[in-house]
C-alpha cells in the first residue's frame, strides 16, 4: 500500500507502510552494538591488571613470588572510620633452601600510605615453606580512606604494583 504526498517543493513523493521496519530493525542493532560494547570496556577496565599479574613470577631473596589477587573488604566494627581494608593473596615459592616468612615480610607503600606499613592480619601468620614448594598467603590491610596506587615489597625485593579491585565500599 503507498501514499502519494506533495512535499513543500510541490512534488509527489511516495511512501510505503513496510519502510518504518528498516529503521527500527537498523536501530536496534546499532543499540545492542553499543551496549555490547560498553559492556566489554567495563569489564575489560575491571578487570585490568598488570601483565603477568596473577601468572608471572617475580625473583625475591629466597625464592619467587607470585602475585595472585587483591580486593577491597567490608570493614568491621574495630576499623576507624577514615580508613578502609583490602586483601592480597600472594603465593610465595623457596628455591636452593627452605623460607621462613610472616607478616612483617610482606610490606607495602602508597599514596597516603606510610613506607613499610605490615598487613594488620596474615593466613598463615608464620610458615616454614620446604624448598621446591609454595604457600599461598592471604594479606590483610588497613590504610586510610584516601589510600591508593599501593606497591608490595617483599623483604628488600623489587616493588609490585598492586591493583585493588574495588567493587566493596570501604564502609
Amino acid at each position: 500500500m503507498s501514499m502519494a504526498a506533495t512535499n513543500s517543493f510541490g512534488s509527489a513523493s511516495t511512501r510505503t507502510s513496510g519502510s518504518g521496519w528498516g529503521l527500527r530493525i537498523g536501530t536496534g542493532v546499532i543499540a545492542l552494538a553499543v551496549a555490547l560494547g560498553g559492556y566489554w570496556t567495563i569489564t575489560q577496565v575491571a578487570s585490568s591488571r598488570p601483565a603477568g599479574y596473577g601468572t608471572q613470577w617475580t625473583s625475591v631473596p629466597g625464592g619467587m613470588l607470585r602475585m595472585d589477587g587483591a580486593e577491597m573488604v567490608r570493614s568491621t566494627a574495630d576499623t576507624p572510620r577514615s580508613f578502609k581494608r583490602f586483601r592480597l593473596t600472594v603465593t610465595v615459592a623457596a628455591e636452593g633452601e627452605p623460607m621462613i616468612i610472616d607478616a612483617s615480610s610482606f610490606r607495602i607503600d602508597g599514596y597516603h600510605v606510610y613506607m613499610g606499613m605490615e598487613p594488620i592480619k596474615a593466613s598463615p601468620a608464620v610458615q616454614k615453606i620446604p624448598t621446591g614448594k609454595r604457600q599461598k598467603v592471604t594479606l590483610t590491610y588497613q590504610v586510610p580512606a584516601d589510600a591508593n596506587d599501593f606497591t608490595l615489597i617483599f623483604e628488600g625485593a623489587t616493588s609490585l604494583p598492586i591493583i585493588v579491585n574495588k567493587d566493596l565500599p570501604s564502609r
